[in-house]
């Protein structure tokens, strides 16, 4: 009698535990369990400009020939001047096909036509979106200035016949003021700088972590949106190439 009296008690015992674990269960949120095991689905990075009534500036260059064998070049920015809080942001563009001839990036000050910036790129430009860092040169953007780059492909001696792109940055304050800050190279940041308006951030960051992660599909998927979004088919079509 003891021991069927015992043997009950362990069976309550563990009807007991097992209603509490299902209680646990159907009052867990399904959200918390997907967080931790699925990334996040479909594009996250949504460009906001700062200002939808801005003149368009963006400038785009290309040559004519047979179809298909055309070399176009364009700056990645948005049609409207872009933003940054960086001083020494990276810029970023685009050739469609080889080019040999060499590559020639310009910055001048808007308002009082300043050249601060005139660099021949050695050697050749293969096709794709390439970077140039700021950080490695002495220029530094100043506050609430807008300046004018852009990125040459020479053809001839003749400037006529170069290819030219051009797009137009500005230097602001970040959020509660912060100037120079450094840039954090994550998806997260990428998708919070282009909510803000910052295209140039969002852009460098997500370029940054695609450099760290060349073969990820995600990041390649999350540029070519973005790009996408500003008007840059060419170049988006590009990034959607380069998955593997």
């Amino acid at each position: 009698m003891v021991t069927l009296a015992r043997l009950g008690i362990a069976v309550a015992a563990l009807l007991g535990a097992a209603c509490v674990a299902y209680a646990d269960m159907k009052d867990a949120k399904p959200d918390d369990t997907k967080a931790a095991t699925q990334a996040p689905a479909g594009a996250q990075i949504r460009y906001v400009p700062p200002d939808l009534g801005a003149p368009e500036v963006r400038v785009s260059g290309g040559t004519r020939g047979a179809a298909g064998n055309e070399l176009s070049v364009g700056v990645i920015a948005p049609a409207q001047t872009g933003l940054t809080i960086q001083e020494q942001p990276s810029l970023y563009w685009y050739n469609s096909r080889t080019a040999r001839t060499g590559i020639r990036v310009s910055i001048v000050a808007d308002s009082s036509n300043q050249t601060v910036l005139d660099m021949q790129l050695p050697g050749i430009a293969e096709p794709g979106i390439h970077p140039f860092r700021l950080r490695d040169t002495k220029v530094r953007l100043a506050m609430d200035t807008d300046y004018q780059w852009s990125v040459t492909a020479i053809q001839s001696q003749n400037p006529s016949e170069n290819i030219v792109a051009s797009g137009m940055i500005r230097r602001v304050r970040g959020s509660g003021g912060a100037s120079g800050v450094h840039l954090r190279a994550t998806v997260d940041a990428a998708v919070d700088y282009a909510r803000s308006g910052l295209w140039y951030d969002a852009m460098q960051a997500l370029s940054e972590a695609i450099h760290a992660r060349p073969n990820d599909a995600v990041l390649r998927q999350e540029r070519s949106d973005l790009l996408s979004q500003v008007g840059l088919t060419d170049a988006g079509a590009w990034d959607r190439s380069a998955i593997r």
